[in-house]
């Protein structure tokens, strides 16, 4: 019975989270086109640092107010966030490109900017380099480097902000707020209250699948950390990957593609500043594969785009890989 209850709360909670992803992605394209912002900077900064909130709150709720383990699940699910972009968000990304060209919606080839891609990835390989080093060696520093993360993605948000070109206002479908209630207006920044709406929806619905999904993983006796690496990153991502999906499926590509890499260098930096200010920052072998192999899987990347001058839908399965090595090491080691 109580596992009936805790599916009911996924389908429940992933039902809310896919209709309020449709009225952010749909909101935040209408902002970028008001506000005059490049592509890159509708994904990098506004979707993917306004979808990232769900996995951001979780860990801070769990390392401020739970009862135990609070430092475990709030390191597992801060540290699987960008794990779970760099590997499953990346599949999920190339089957939907794959896809969108084999029903002859789009090119197996994305529409990117490779330059603007890499500078993703190198500022999200960066930060993680230094938070390897911190986990292995330099626990005393861990409050400097928390405060020099913060420091890089506020470098990183105005360098995105102010790049070059602007959103098609031509492209953006029509906004939800007024297809419905037709006589209001642009001028009523509606766009920014449909975001603010599916942002609200998506952060309910992430909480709604996080009980549901909690409840359904303790029953089969998972460990704190390795379900807040594993499971709960796949409800508080799932934001991202709906986003991108749609985006990709429509042939948006630097907004799907941003709004990933995005989110990586913001769950790279902000998040992990939140975990090492507030916990003793402790790592395992868990935790520490998973750091290497986000490092793995965001260099491969950065390598492909460099050598190739973009990414396809196939390359994009690579993703699928690192999340398998992940899996294969961890249980092996366990």
């Amino acid at each position: 019975m109580l596992a009936a209850f805790d599916f009911a709360y996924l389908l429940i909670g992933l039902t809310i989270i896919m209709v309020a992803c449709e009225l952010f992605t749909n909101g935040i394209e209408h902002v970028g086109c008001r506000y005059q912002l490049s592509e890159q900077a509708t994904g990098s900064v506004l979707a993917a640092v306004g979808t990232a909130l769900p996995e951001t709150i979780l860990p801070m709720i769990a390392i401020l107010f739970a009862r135990t383990g609070g430092h475990e699940i709030g390191s597992g699910a801060i540290l699987g966030a960008p794990f779970m972009l760099i590997s499953l968000a990346m599949l999920l990304g190339g089957i939907t490109v794959i896809a969108g060209w084999a029903a002859g919606r789009r090119g197996l080839v994305l529409d990117i900017d490779p330059e603007h891609v890499r500078c993703d990835l190198a500022y999200f390989l960066g930060a993680y380099a230094l938070v390897l080093v911190v986990s292995l060696l330099l626990h005393p520093l861990k409050e400097v480097l928390a405060l020099a993360l913060i420091a890089a993605y506020a470098v990183h948000t105005r360098r995105t902000l102010y790049s070059d070109g602007q959103m098609d206002a031509e492209e953006c479908r029509p906004l939800y707020f007024t297809r419905v209630i037709p006589s209001l207006r642009q001028n009523a920044n509606l766009e920014l209250a449909q975001s603010v709406t599916g942002l609200l929806g998506i952060v309910v619905g992430a909480k709604v699948f996080v009980d549901g999904i909690a409840g359904v993983a303790l029953e089969f006796g998972v460990s704190l950390f390795l379900f807040s690496f594993i499971i709960a990153p796949m409800a508080t991502e799932l934001p991202e990957k709906f986003n991108s999906i749609l985006w990709y499926w429509r042939g948006k590509d630097a907004l799907a593609m941003g709004n990933i890499t995005g989110a990586m260098v913001f769950q790279a930096t902000f998040p992990v500043a939140v975990g090492l200010l507030l916990t003793p920052w402790t790592l395992d072998f868990e935790g520490l594969l998973g750091i290497g192999l986000a490092m793995l899987g965001g260099t491969m990347f950065y390598v492909l785009l460099g050598v190739r001058g973009t990414l396809s839908g196939t390359w994009m399965l690579l993703g699928g890989v690192i999340y398998v090595l992940y899996l294969v090491g961890v249980f092996k080691w366990v």
